[in-house]
């Protein structure tokens, strides 16, 4: 049996001229009954920079903390503990987008539009978090 391995997806997405940087973040497999909050300030405080946004898989929430968690609470405890704004969002390979809860600050659009190839946790991939962050550099524009 041969493991599934994801299509290489190109770290940036260019948006109206403005280049955004998606910092795919490898976590463990996620339990149920661990500590989400925990699990996202573990894997993503060493790399967060001022004015990133912490995406995080609608998967991952309800691997660790069951369908019945409050979303809207959890991005906003998100955003308190790290600092930064943050959102929960749910793709598929289909280039379906919904994001489910969003801090104030995070432009619901813009994020479907930066998330549209689907980048979080791909089968197999443990990449359940993503930072999303605003870029100067030229670097990546061919690959959009």
């Amino acid at each position: 049996m041969f493991a599934h391995r994801p299509k290489q997806k190109s770290p940036t997405r260019i948006i109206d001229d403005q280049v955004y940087l998606r910092v795919l973040i490898t976590t463990h497999r996620i339990a149920s009954g661990e500590n989400f909050l925990e699990i996202v300030k573990r894997y993503s405080q060493d790399s967060l920079q001022p004015g990133d946004i912490v995406v995080v898989s609608s998967g991952a929430v309800r691997a660790a903390s069951g369908a019945d968690v409050d979303l809207g609470a959890l991005v906003s405890a998100m955003s308190r503990i790290l600092g930064v704004q943050s959102c929960v969002a749910r793709a598929d390979s289909r280039g379906h987008v919904e994001i489910l809860a969003h801090t104030p600050a995070v432009d619901k659009l813009l994020m479907k539009q930066v998330l549209l190839d689907n980048p979080l946790g791909e089968e197999g991939s443990f990449t359940p978090l993503c930072l999303v962050r605003k870029t100067d550099h030229e670097e990546g524009k061919e690959q959009a």
